[in-house]
């Protein structure tokens, strides 16, 4: 079976670690211990990043979405959860040390941040600032409640 650095995999994701779905890919990833080259990519959606790399674009993923996986040298796979499939089946030794439900909750986690945490992030109306706060560091320590098992 390949060991973890056996299949040189490139992990593109958002610059800012914003994005829920590269979260997935990254966690999961890290959980379990990949070696991996990370690239950032600029999303464009601030006027003050640079546009998406024209590069990308043409040689990773036409429609400029994150994240992207290269795996080897020539595979791309797009789309967070086709990107965890295809590393369970380069990587089948390699799976997690926690149960499916733990998986599954931080699967719903990475998701919640970008409806959550986000929502506090970017908040404009003073009003809704203390309530979202509130969400934000709920997820916050559920999160470190879990890390903190594993």
């Amino acid at each position: 079976a390949p060991r973890a650095g056996d299949v040189p995999l490139v992990l593109y994701r958002d610059a800012n670690a914003w994005c829920p779905f590269c979260h997935r890919v990254w966690f999961w990833m890290e959980q379990k211990g990949l070696r991996y080259e990370t690239q950032r990519i600029h999303l464009g959606g601030d006027p003050r990043e640079p546009p998406k790399q024209p590069w990308y674009l043409r040689e990773v993923a036409p429609r400029g979405n994150v994240p992207a996986l290269r795996i080897g040298g020539d595979e791309i796979v797009l789309e967070s959860l086709d990107i965890l499939e295809r590393l369970d089946a380069e990587f089948p030794g390699h799976e997690p040390a926690a149960d499916d439900s733990f998986k599954q909750k931080m699967l719903q986690t990475s998701g919640a941040f970008d409806t959550d945490c986000d929502r506090w992030l970017h908040n404009t109306h003073a009003p809704d600032e203390a309530a979202l706060r509130g969400e934000a560091l709920q997820k916050l320590t559920w999160l470190e409640e879990a890390l903190r098992q594993h």
